[in-house]
């Protein structure tokens, strides 16, 4: 007697690990691996450079993180009205916090003017702050500070979301829904389609007339403008709690 044995395979996908460029409406991702002192390449959207040519401004390379002196290191990109046209979305960033000064680690702003501008950045009291300024385009100006405090030398990741205009701003700090406080005009989520004259992304500073450098250690940056779902904004936080993920 002959006798058959049938084995069935069912085809299955192996999961694949999450990373920021699965996302639709990814605009910039700044990972600390692939950064240099004179040169760091957005590794989504538009190959976006942010560079620093002179070497006494150059920022240095550390373990985990691209560390700005706060006295004259920055690296950036002259670009017309960046981000323009998005009124809404959301930046994460990560890093370690240095209370010696105020945190700005990603800013645009307008090189003839010194009030036009954004920034998002970390008070020297380890509270979170977003910066819209437009009043050089005839606007106002608004400035949020969150009251969950990040400890000295300690690595975070924040969210930043603007969620249309009218809208309060979404901040969460490691994972933490924080809350907003208004210290200048309203929680409406202005964003970037605010600010018509800006023309440079800058990193570690605000370069502009007055220029005002930070002492920021950045891990990564990513930007996207489209409204993420939970399941989007609960991967990337995932991604963005571990220094280590790039």
């Amino acid at each position: 007697m002959i006798t058959e044995k049938l084995i069935f395979k069912i085809p299955y996908e192996i999961p694949t690990a999450f990373h920021p460029s699965d996302l639709t409406g990814g605009q910039l991702y700044l990972r600390k691996d692939q950064a240099t002192v004179s040169s760091w390449v957005s590794d989504i959207g538009t190959a976006r450079n942010f560079a620093q040519g002179v070497a006494s401004q150059q920022p240095i390379i550390s373990t985990n993180s691209v560390d700005f002196d706060g006295v004259n290191d920055n690296q950036g990109l002259n670009e017309a009205h960046p981000f323009g046209s998005d009124a809404q979305g959301s930046i994460f960033i990560s890093g370690y916090f240095d209370n010696s000064k105020l945190n700005i680690m990603f800013s645009s702003t307008d090189l003839s003017a010194n009030n036009e501008f954004s920034n998002f950045g970390i008070n020297t009291d380890g509270k979170v702050r977003i910066v819209f300024i437009d009043s050089q385009s005839g606007g106002s100006s608004n400035i949020l500070d969150g009251n969950i405090v990040i400890p000295n030398g300690s690595y975070y990741y924040i969210r930043f979301t603007g969620n249309g205009i009218g809208n309060p701003y979404t901040l969460t700090v490691n994972g933490v829904t924080d809350t907003l406080t208004a210290t200048a005009g309203t929680d409406n989520s202005k964003w970037f389609d605010s600010l018509l004259t800006t023309d440079r992304l800058n990193l570690g500073a605000l370069i502009r007339p007055f220029n005002f450098h930070s002492p920021v250690k950045i891990n990564k940056i990513y930007y996207n403008n489209t409204a993420l779902t939970s399941g989007e904004i609960s991967n990337m936080d995932t991604f963005m709690s571990n220094p280590l993920n790039y």
